[in-house]
């Protein structure tokens, strides 16, 4: 598969020759046979990725991936950015790839630690049934991608994900615990997508910057909402317009304060400081 630098909207799917700052570069490389594997996996991901789920395969260490997940709609994660690099270690396919995410620092979900940790059944690092574990003959890089689209990230409520929260689902103090934790994460969301927009890895240079531009309106309008939130003003027709990013319930006053001046101001100029 030839080489290519960068992705863009139009191509899911790259082979680049080299990811030199990949959170596994100095593992140990895995033998010959994990390369057969990893061809496999491409070409897997080249025909079954879903919008919004972009990888690059590594040329000269077919053995390191890394992915490119874009929050889906109806969640506190609607077009913010997620950045995952995969490790196939010498025993793959027999146990599961290691996955590392770039968390820039930020706590934006009970599943994605800040010091990188993916909590995922079928990574085995997080508990789950038996049907949801790695299966050698039938897992996948395609599926592990997948499921962090949709089993992390597709979450309405991922406060109660947090291991014991769940008992608190329906009761007065976990309603509230929630909507603090969605509206902390949509700040750190839009904090870090941010950042992504203006210092991306360079394998995904073109398709965060391609979206972010694109996805810019409604990124406005977000911030202008939660201007309107920020002082309980009523929203009539704009509460309709979206989802807020499922945040339904009537927020906290001032709970987005903190992103509402230099970051608004920011971002409103993004297209004129490129």
């Amino acid at each position: 598969m030839e080489s290519t630098s960068e992705l863009s909207m139009k191509c899911s799917f790259a082979v680049v020759d080299e990811i030199p700052d990949h959170h596994f570069i100095n593992e140990k490389k895995p033998p010959a046979k994990t390369t057969r594997f990893a061809l496999k996996e491409w070409k897997r991901l080249q025909n079954g990725l879903p919008p919004n789920i972009f990888v690059v395969g590594c040329s000269k260490d077919s053995h390191l991936l890394r992915a490119l997940v874009i929050g889906p709609e109806n969640t506190i994660f609607f077009n913010s950015y997620f950045i995952f690099d995969i490790f196939l270690p010498h025993n793959y396919p027999a146990f599961p790839p290691k996955v590392y995410y770039r968390s820039g620092g930020y706590k934006v979900h009970p599943n994605l630690y800040e010091d990188g940790t993916v909590c995922l059944s079928l990574l085995g690092t997080w508990s789950g049934d038996q049907s949801e574990r790695w299966k050698p003959s039938q897992s996948s890089i395609l599926q592990v991608v997948v499921s962090i689209q949709g089993l992390i990230l597709g979450v309405k409520d991922p406060y109660f994900l947090e291991a014991g929260y769940e008992k608190l689902k329906g009761t007065k103090q976990g309603t509230l615990s929630s909507r603090t934790f969605n509206e902390l994460s949509l700040i750190n969301s839009v904090k870090q997508s941010y950042n992504y927009f203006k210092n991306p890895p360079l394998v995904f240079k073109s398709v965060l910057r391609e979206h972010f531009l694109q996805n810019l309106p409604n990124l406005k309008n977000l911030l202008s909402l939660c201007t309107k939130l920020d002082t309980q003003e009523p929203l009539g027709e704009l509460l309709k317009t979206q989802s807020l990013y499922a945040i339904h319930d009537s927020p906290s006053k001032g709970f987005l304060k903190e992103i509402l001046g230099d970051l608004k101001k920011k971002i409103e100029e993004s297209p004129n400081s490129l």
